[in-house]
């Protein structure tokens, strides 16, 4: 019922988009080549079409760094075929590279016939579609230009160019052959310096308006770093097939310098792009050493950290992590069947006092599901903690009661189960991981012993929530601070538990899985900042201004680090939350990168 709500209301909202205004698809003749000069603004009405002041019924907006556009206004102003289809209950756009169709209801966008999310590029609001520009700009003659401080995009389209005939205009019985597409483009200016952005303008076209999927590039680059005369060729095809004659131009990059090579990416490559590790390498050899630079570190002691693992399969039931709180605390558990029959993993809590009841209340709560890939999906259960925040959830557990707090789905062999729990007691209770037959209850693990295997963890960390005040506001050149290595924080101190033995002396953790770190920058300034696995690998998951950062699948290694941020200027704090998960191997490097403006 609700996938059938949501489809109908996601249709409906389409639909008044698209049905004001829109008509069928009809013959249009050949023009000549003009230009349309667009200027629009996230978060504003207010537009500029050929320099005339326009008013728009849905402005621009900023999602999750990306400028995403009317799409209805701009297909009207640069005369690109935008129709409701009733049939399909589907929004079709024909450019000259491709057709596209936008089925919200099925989170679906097809182009060419291929499908990707509607989600990935394109929102409803306000019953208006918007879409990425940079995501829109590769299927059009469209050339754009961004500009961070301002949040405002310049378009210009630079039509079709005249053709001999479109083929839409033939009788059904003409059998006139079907013309080769033009390949075409032109260059922003004819020289550039060395690190400077390379500008690309298609122009290419197909005289039967068919479309253009294939685009071919020889030597085409974003940048060039090495001064000479480079030679780029483009080649088309249409969507039968036919290709064009190879059109090739030079440019030539003169040898002065704009953008050194390491600065490049920092200031120009999307966010969430994986950066060389030569890229960051010279950084984050650095130690916290400049005077420009203040870091205020809190590591509070008032909720502990409890961490039960295993390397290997639990071979059978029995209890595998046991640990006494009153107060606060966080419960991790991550844990694979390895049994023939089916188990579930259970946290039981038991009430120590014998004439009052406690009350445990849970604040902030994420779990998998049974997942033969748990070990290698922890990250996502990370990432939906650090999104989570309960109002409040309490459980009342009678004198000398134990209870059930958390039951897993039934875990069949090879499949295992990760939670993560914030909790807060108001009496002394025992917490116990446990590996049970489904359907057990806590009256009945009598019998259960305490599993002893050198592959299980059970660790308990004093600190489990640790801030940054970063003041880098006087900061001039790119710095490194290091997670784990001790250089900007004390390490993160664990202990050992052995179930039946006193504990060990703390050790430092080799992962910091489970501690929530909150970093806030206060700074002056444009500035990037890109986090590199310098131990070897992350998992774990980084939300910076509120925003999930994308990670690789496989999680990130030392070969490479990850873009999380850039400002526009007018920024004055950044606020980054870091978790990791069991896997991640430490020390991390927070990598900060003043970026002074280029002339």
């Amino acid at each position: 019922m609700f996938r059938m709500v949501a489809a109908a209301k996601a249709t409906l909202l389409l639909s008044t988009v698209l049905t004001v205004g829109l008509t069928n698809i009809s013959p249009v003749a050949a023009v000549s080549v003009s230009s349309t000069q667009l200027q629009l603004f996230a978060g504003k009405s207010e537009a500029f079409m050929n320099t005339q002041r326009v008013t728009l019924d849905e402005p621009p907006a900023m999602i999750n760094g990306q400028f995403y556009l009317p799409i209805k206004w701009v297909a009207d102003a640069l005369r690109m075929q935008l129709i409701w289809d009733e049939h399909t209950q589907t929004a079709q756009m024909l450019t000259s590279k491709a057709f596209i169709q936008f089925n919200p209801s099925l989170n679906q966008i097809q182009v060419n016939g291929k499908p990707i999310p509607f989600n990935s590029v394109a929102e409803i609001r306000n019953g208006r579609m918007l879409v990425n520009l940079t995501w829109l700009a590769t299927y059009t003659n469209m050339t754009y230009r961004f500009d961070f401080a301002s949040q405002s995009a310049e378009l210009a389209d630079y039509g079709e160019p005249a053709s001999a005939y479109k083929e839409s205009t033939l009788r059904k019985d003409d059998t006139q052959q079907n013309s080769r597409p033009i390949a075409k483009f032109a260059f922003g200016k004819a020289t550039y310096r060395l690190g400077e952005p390379i500008t690309y303008t298609d122009l290419s076209y197909d005289p039967d308006s068919e479309g253009l999927p294939g685009y071919d590039w020889k030597g085409k680059q974003d940048v060039f770093f090495k001064p000479g005369t480079y030679t780029v060729t483009l080649t088309v095809k249409d969507g039968k097939g036919n290709e064009s004659e190879p059109f090739s131009q030079s440019i030539q990059i003169l040898d002065i310098p704009y953008i050194s090579e390491q600065a490049y990416p920092f200031y120009f490559k999307p966010l969430g792009s994986l950066l060389s590790k030569e890229a960051v390498a010279s950084i984050t050899k650095q130690s916290l050493v400049d005077p420009t630079l203040s870091v205020s570190i809190a590591q509070p002691e008032n909720r502990r950290l409890l961490l039960g693992s295993s390397k290997k399969p639990i071979m059978e039931k029995g209890f595998l992590f046991q640990e006494k709180i009153n107060g606060q605390a966080r419960l991790y558990t991550q844990y694979i069947n390895g049994m023939n029959s089916n188990a579930q993993l259970a946290v039981m809590i038991r009430n120590q006092s014998d004439t009052r009841p406690v009350l445990v209340s849970t604040t902030t709560a994420a779990e998998s599901q049974a997942s033969v890939y748990t070990s290698i999906l922890g990250s996502k259960t990370v990432e939906n903690f650090l999104a989570n925040q309960l109002d409040s959830d309490s459980l009342t557990i009678n004198p000398g009661a134990a209870v059930f707090y958390k039951v897993s789905p039934e875990l069949g062999l090879g499949q295992g189960f990760q939670g993560i729990y914030d909790i807060k007691s108001d009496g002394a209770v025992d917490v116990s991981y446990v590996m049970v037959a489904p359907g057990e209850q806590p009256y009945q693990l009598g019998d259960y012993r305490n599993l002893q295997s050198k592959e299980l963890r059970r660790s308990v960390f004093p600190v489990s929530d640790v801030s940054w005040q970063v003041d880098a506001r006087s900061l001039k050149a790119p710095i490194s601070l290091g997670i784990g290595d001790g250089s900007v924080e004390p390490t993160l101190k664990e202990v050992i538990r052995d179930m039946g033995v006193e504990p060990v002396q703390p050790v430092s953790s080799v992962s910091n899985a489970g501690a929530r770190y909150r970093i806030n920058l206060e700074l002056n300034g444009k500035m990037a900042v890109a986090l590199y696995p310098r131990g070897g690998f992350f998992e774990g998951a980084i939300r910076v201004n509120g925003n999930v950062i994308s990670m690789p699948g496989a999680g990130l290694t030392s070969n490479e680090a990850i873009l999380l941020h850039r400002t526009s200027g007018s920024e004055k704090k950044i606020e980054i939350e870091l978790m990791t998960a069991e896997s991640n191997q430490l020390p991390l490097d927070l990598i900060l990168y003043p970026l002074p403006d280029k002339q």
